[in-house]
């Protein structure tokens, strides 16, 4: 029996893929055509692993006829062993929560994944290659089905494919017992059923959301929530789950406040039953709101950097700096002439024991761990290639990142009104 190859080239479908690091990524360089190339790159070695009868039928590596069912399983087993021999992808059982497996270009970089990312890396390569495969939502995770009998009854058509386990094969029969599910369970020919392209893209973002609620409130944990939750909020604007859980989070940060009052109209319309939780979360915004105004009309003296005690202070807010002991990366946002902590934290940091001990500038800074310390002048030191820090609070001091700096908003200018001049040298003199 022979059946019908349909090439897609499979661009469009991964496409989406790949848009969702490019959204939850936004520093790094995403290549769209990176990521095509590589998947091209894995069908040729497909290609080139196969037997003659079947490489024979390939033109600019791709199909030019019609496979067998016993050609396609050619194909797919050696499709298995390019990619889990020959570039080692696995699932990665042992850190599964790691935001990185949810990207595909990193699941490529990396050879780890889970099972929606693999499951999209096998199936566009089996496109290539003219073997058409859908992902199936199972329950335990997310598999691949393969056409192999089309003229057997119906639930006896499909070969299911588990990319998170090396491309391992099963029938419908064997999936129930293979992924402990009760014997007894019933499966609804939904659960069989191909999901649509969309369905899958926003399933990656729960998934990111999910994994972004397992990590730590701080640093790139909340970061790739929210980054996860404005993306699952642009697929579905009117998903009441995903606008209580965005609000919780600006709360959280107590940012986004005139948007985060307006959600709560907006949920408020959507679904009356949380009308009390609404209420609460009206009463924090405006407790929030309050509190920032207090802040904000608060009289700031500046520190000159020009008054006599602090011509020692060498670095300046906006600077990215490496700690020489505990080599972090991280960002200035204040600093200190001399140590402004109390006895009790210098004994215990052990300030004491440094050369300079307190008497020396000291310098806020955010870490790219999410934390933020209090670091000594003489522990800091400028870098020779910068990055972004992903920490939460950065957009509470700067406007952007240059490249070679942050950017101080005004409220940071009123603060230290000589430190961007000093950083623009610094930075200049660096290069």
């Amino acid at each position: 029996m022979s059946v019908k190859v349909r090439n897609c080239g499979g661009r469009k479908c991964n496409r989406g893929a790949i848009l969702l690091s490019q959204w939850c990524q936004p520093t790094e360089n995403i290549i769209e055509n990176d990521v095509y190339d590589s998947l091209d790159q894995m069908a040729t070695q497909v290609i080139a692993k196969c037997p003659q009868s079947i490489a024979s039928n390939f033109t600019d590596d791709k199909p030019t006829g019609e496979w067998s069912s016993e050609q396609e399983r050619t194909l797919l087993e050696t499709l298995n062993s390019v990619l889990f021999h020959d570039h080692k992808l696995r699932g990665d059982e042992n850190n599964y929560y790691d935001e990185l497996n949810s990207y595909i270009h990193k699941v490529l970089e990396r050879g780890l994944g889970i099972p929606i990312t693999l499951a999209i890396v096998y199936a566009a390569v089996a496109r290539r290659l003219g073997v058409t495969c859908q992902l199936i939502n199972f329950p335990q995770h997310l598999l691949i089905k393969w056409k192999e009998h089309p003229m057997a009854s119906p639930n006896q058509q499909f070969t299911y494919i588990d990319a998170f386990h090396q491309g391992k094969f099963y029938t419908q029969e064997e999936l129930p017992s293979a992924f402990g599910l009760p014997e007894n369970v019933f499966l609804t020919t939904e659960v069989f059923s191909g999901i649509d392209p969309v369905k899958v893209y926003k399933r990656m973002c729960r998934n990111l959301i999910g994994i972004g609620r397992q990590q730590s409130n701080v640093g790139n944990g909340l970061l790739s929530l929210r980054n996860a939750l404005d993306l699952a909020l642009i697929l579905s604007p009117n998903d009441v789950d995903m606008l209580l859980l965005s609000v919780r989070v600006n709360l959280h940060l107590g940012i986004n406040l005139s948007w985060t009052s307006h959600m709560l109209e907006r949920i408020a319309e959507l679904d009356v039953s949380h009308a009390p939780l609404i209420n609460y979360l009206r009463n924090t915004v405006e407790e929030q709101e309050q509190t920032y105004k207090e802040k904000k009309n608060k009289e700031i003296i500046p520190k000159m950097r020009s008054d006599e005690t602090n011509k020692e202070v060498l670095f300046s807010v906006g600077l990215v700096m490496c700690h020489k002991r505990y080599n972090y990366m991280c960002v200035i946002y204040g600093w200190d002439h001399k140590c402004e902590a109390s006895k009790e934290w210098i004994n215990q940091m052990g300030v004491h024991t440094l050369p300079n001990k307190h008497q020396q500038p000291f310098y806020n800074v955010l870490v790219e761990d999410g934390s933020s310390r209090y670091a000594a002048q003489e522990n800091l030191d400028i870098p020779e290639t910068v990055s972004t820090i992903p920490h939460t609070e950065v957009g509470k001091y700067f406007e952007c990142f240059t490249g070679t700096h942050y950017v101080m908003n005004n409220e940071k200018r009123r603060e230290f009104p000589e430190d961007e001049a000093v950083t623009e040298r610094i930075i200049s003199q660096d290069n």
